[in-house]
């Protein structure tokens, strides 16, 4: 004997478990006339809710409503007796069953006929994180839920980073915290975007320091005179102005084109023997940060 389950029924009886905890109907028998789901897009939404989906399938008929996880939908109209447009509402990370209810009874609940919610991730910026406009690694404090416990829980979440709308390679570090590398920039600042299972989060700017990236020479006797090329990156980079040798400004030509300049720096007298660091003021106006790369060690001979 065949039993008919619908939407909510369905899951209550628990005849399939999905992921995130919902529950799909067992075969039961089919009605002439009942709507049938054959498609959901996007099938990833946010648990803020407000995204909208489509839904393709049949027998859409004077349809009574459209429920996400026993949730009314915030709104949706029927296209035609084949789709239906809906706004999701809020809902819990997880699987959640998508039940229309029509004139010949309820959609029956299957794997396909489900939505997963995502939690929307963000960046903490409280901190004023700061990159390298040269590129490199930067570890970012990720909010609004957890990455997982370890590496394998995130590999499922499936997570991934947009820099300036250009995904760069995201790596574990722990539940909250996201190595990325980052390319490099001539801007002054980078948007940084959490994408988690195609759902993305609340854009954060960080901000892109100056830095020296290399230097032809690396040391000298304390008499200074020699010549070294110092490489940089930063906003305006073309234009930057006051190179110094620790505390010992320094004469600096320009050379090389517009987009990939460098400076030939003549290495001024010091004082005293050791490591100082070569800094300089982008064209900008803000003032380089130190990197190893930024070293310069002085000799007694």
């Amino acid at each position: 004997m065949s039993v008919l389950l619908r939407g909510a029924a369905a899951v209550a009886a628990g005849a399939l478990v999905l992921a995130g905890g919902a529950a799909a109907a067992a075969p039961v028998t089919a009605l002439a006339g009942r709507p049938t789901i054959s498609g959901i897009t996007p099938s990833r939404v946010s648990t803020a809710g407000g995204n909208t989906v489509t839904i393709t399938g049949k027998n859409f008929a004077e349809v009574s409503s459209v429920t996400f996880g026993g949730a009314d939908a915030t709104s949706y109209n029927v296209v035609s007796s084949t789709k239906i447009t809906a706004v999701v509402p809020a809902g819990t990370s997880g699987a959640a069953p998508l039940v229309i209810t029509a004139a010949e009874g309820e959609t029956l609940v299957t794997k396909t006929t489900v939505v997963n919610y995502r939690t929307p991730l963000g960046v903490d910026t409280s901190g004023n994180p700061v990159a390298k406009a040269g590129g490199g690694p930067l570890v970012l404090t990720v909010t609004g839920g957890t990455l997982g416990a370890n590496s394998k829980e995130f590999a499922k979440e499936i997570v991934s980073v947009l820099f300036n709308k250009n995904k760069v390679t995201a790596s574990y570090v722990d539940e909250t915290h996201l190595k990325i590398t980052v390319p490099a920039g001539i801007a002054e600042s980078a948007q940084v975007t959490v994408i988690h299972d195609q759902i993305p989060g609340e854009p954060a700017t960080i901000t892109l320091v100056p830095v020296v990236t290399g230097l032809s020479v690396k040391s000298s006797t304390l008499a200074g005179g020699v010549k070294t090329v110092v490489k940089a990156a930063g906003a305006n980079i073309g234009e930057a102005t006051d190179f110094m040798f620790g505390e010992n400004p320094a004469d600096c030509v320009k050379q090389g084109s517009a987009a990939s300049p460098s400076f030939v720096c003549t290495v001024p007298a010091a004082d005293e023997a050791g490591p100082v660091v070569v800094s300089f003021t982008s064209g900008a106006g803000t003032a380089s940060r130190f990197t190893s790369t930024a070293t310069f060690s002085y000799t007694d001979n």
